[in-house]
């Protein structure tokens, strides 16, 4: 199941903040305006709806059906403008997450509202990148990626690390014993994967250190990324 956030701040820095950062986790996030209790998604769940004070004030009738479904409302509140500014109705079924907030703090926020297996089990989603853990498929837009055996293995661990760089040594491990003797083996991985993908932008190599899949390959730009 995909999870979706839906991003009520009106905030353009913070705004922005929670969008980069819902990606990262391999979250989608969805617009304020673009929210409407008749068009829900099957498949999708909203988890969470973060607002600040303007954004707040702009959904009664989508705040009632967030209740309904149990969708969790979160205030970002800056140094500035706690929670205690707001009136008592609100503060009886919001909580609050003050800006500035860091990647980790606000993956540790999202853990106390949403079930560890739904966390667990979710189709990651990184823009039109969807990675599909159940059925171990990887999608692009309305294509599917023909990543098999070791080169999804391979993937995965690059995409749920995106930003970092994996050693030749740590990736050379998810291959079976027998080919460990060289770390060829995993530039031949590398290779493939870029080939599916049809570009070698998908995986960055750092050299002599390992490989890494840069955020702003996916990040709001989709299948245009990687072509």
């Amino acid at each position: 199941m995909e999870l979706t956030i839906l991003n009520g701040v009106s905030d353009k820095e913070i705004h922005e903040k929670i969008d980069y950062f819902s990606f990262l986790c391999g979250i989608s996030t969805e617009e304020l305006q673009d929210f409407k209790a008749e068009n829900i998604k099957t498949g999708n769940q909203y988890i969470v709806a973060y607002f600040d004070a303007e954004g707040l004030l702009s959904i009664r009738r989508e705040m009632v059906y967030l209740l309904q479904i149990h969708c969790p409302l979160i205030v970002v509140t800056t140094k500035n403008h706690d929670l205690t500014d707001f009136p008592l109705y609100i503060r009886g079924f919001c909580s609050n997450l003050q800006y500035p907030f860091s990647y980790h703090a606000f993956c540790r926020d999202l853990e106390n509202y949403i079930d560890k297996q739904l966390w667990t089990n979710r189709v990651k989603v990184y823009g039109q990148l969807r990675v599909d853990k159940g059925n171990r498929q990887v999608s692009l837009g309305n294509e599917i990626v023909n990543l098999k055996g070791y080169d999804y293995e391979i993937f995965l661990m690059l995409v749920e690390h995106m930003g970092s760089v994996i050693s030749r040594e740590v990736i050379n491990e998810t291959l079976p014993s027998r080919t460990r003797h060289s770390y060829r083996n995993v530039d031949t991985h590398i290779k493939c994967i870029r080939k599916l993908f049809g570009t070698e932008e998908v995986i960055q190599c750092v050299r002599s250190v390992g490989y890494c899949i840069l955020p702003e390959v996916f990040y709001k730009k989709g299948r245009e990324a990687v072509n």
